[in-house]
């Protein structure tokens, strides 16, 4: 497990597009009684949907920004340093060093990888709807997951299966 600075326990939910990944964090916080952290980018997103590479560094810090308000003592986090990296280099084919940084300097305990094995829901937001192209960036997440040799689970199933296996990995955690 990851070393995180202080006494609590943050694990990032992270994967592709329409993996679930709100609504697993949502289910946790619920389950585990605490607290999660909603992927910034989404709500800017939502009221300002046009973005750059150059955007990608702001949402990261804003997230960051958005788990340090929290002081429980387990905390899901809707997204990641990694999560903004691999979207950079599936979108941009590229990434900022920054989110190299970050990964190194801003730990979480564990990663719930999502499988995009569930049936994609529309959303104005969403970019890629093709199971192929999910696929593709579920691995670009392994790939990256791996470099860093950062622990991660991957979650799969439908629905409480999936968050059966999600608080079965919390568990062991805690």
């Amino acid at each position: 497990m990851e070393k995180n600075n202080n006494s609590r326990i943050k694990i990032a939910v992270i994967g592709p597009e329409s993996s679930g990944k709100s609504k697993l964090c949502e289910e946790l916080s619920r389950h585990f009684l605490s607290d999660w952290v909603p992927e910034f980018a989404r709500t800017y997103l939502e009221k300002n949907p046009i973005y750059q590479q150059k955007d990608l560094r702001y949402f990261l810090k804003e997230q960051i920004k958005s788990e340090q308000q929290f002081q429980s003592s387990l905390l899901f986090c809707d997204t990641d340093p990694v999560s903004i990296k691999v979207w950079s280099l599936y979108k941009f084919d590229s990434a900022d060093p920054y989110f190299h940084k970050k990964i190194t300097t801003h730990p979480y305990n564990h990663r719930l990888l999502l499988s995009p094995n569930l049936p994609y829901q529309s959303d104005p937001l969403r970019e890629n709807e093709s199971l192929e192209e999910r696929r593709e960036i579920f691995d670009l997440f392994k790939e990256q997951l791996e470099y860093y040799q950062l622990h991660y689970s991957v979650i799969d199933g439908l629905e409480e299966k999936r968050i059966k296996k999600a608080v079965a990995v919390v568990s062991n955690l805690i």
